[in-house]
């Protein structure tokens, strides 16, 4: 791939001009710049990053500039190219399906964050120690997203409290992670999995330490802008009132 100097603000009217025989990346720093930042002021935790949705180094590289240190990761490829751009960030290897050589290299890459959703996948993790945060994978039957995620990944609340009583036991930094879905337009989605994830560790007699809050925030698609404020909110306001001293998220 070679990098041009910027040609045009409109792709679809550039695409149109030249018809081009090769595959085009069209790339607007100030806009992913300004995304980053709108998320990094108005959501309440940390915000990270999931590689697979674009893993172009320049989209790396814009990022790390503009202050996103956490990245969520599903391959040793993906670590490496976010080593290669920010050694120091943090990995979030929340791909709960892991070979025995994927998680040795992910040990090797600095990779501290796991999910999990099952006990052999906890298992394969080994000896794991106060360094290690482990994130039980919680699901749900909530509707609205564009595709559910709780149809390939996720404990049921009963094996999710199993889960977290087992990772408080093994002496991790005991965490829960969801993901309410792609492009999940309604805040009450987080709210409802907020919810059950404080129930969960109730019924554990686990405090969390972190609750990561997953994916599925909207995209511009046409239409109405996503309200991601509404979201944020909706967030913010499910984690006071769900645990009596809120997890970081």
């Amino acid at each position: 791939m070679t990098t041009q100097a910027p040609v045009a603000t409109d792709p679809v009217a550039h695409l149109v001009r030249h018809r081009p025989d090769a595959p085009v990346f069209f790339f607007r720093p100030a806009v992913l710049s300004a995304t980053a930042r709108r998320f990094a002021e108005g959501f309440p935790g940390q915000v990270t990053y999931a590689v697979k949705a674009n893993p172009a180094p320049e989209i790396l590289a814009t990022l790390a500039a503009g202050g996103i240190a956490a990245f969520d990761v599903a391959s040793p490829q993906e670590m490496r190219a976010v080593r290669t751009i920010c050694p120091r960030a943090a990995l979030h290897y929340n791909n709960p399906v892991r070979s025995a050589g994927e998680i040795a290299e992910a040990r090797r890459l600095g990779v501290r964050s796991w999910s999990v959703d099952r006990v052999s996948e906890l298992d394969k993790l080994g000896a794991l120690g106060p360094g290690d945060e482990v994130s039980v994978r919680l699901r749900l039957p909530v509707a609205g997203a564009a595709y559910d995620f709780g149809a390939k990944f996720g404990a049921d609340p009963g094996l999710a409290a199993e889960l977290l009583a087992r990772v408080a036991a093994m002496g991790a930094v005991p965490a829960m992670t969801f993901h309410p879905g792609t492009q999940c337009p309604d805040g009450a989605a987080w709210a409802r999995y907020i919810h059950a994830a404080a129930d969960v560790a109730e019924a554990a007699g686990v405090r969390l330490a972190r609750l990561n809050v997953g994916g599925g925030f909207p995209a511009h698609r046409g239409g109405a802008a996503p309200d991601l404020d509404a979201i944020f909110a909706a967030i913010r306001g499910a984690a006071a009132e769900a645990f009596a001293t809120p997890p970081a998220l």
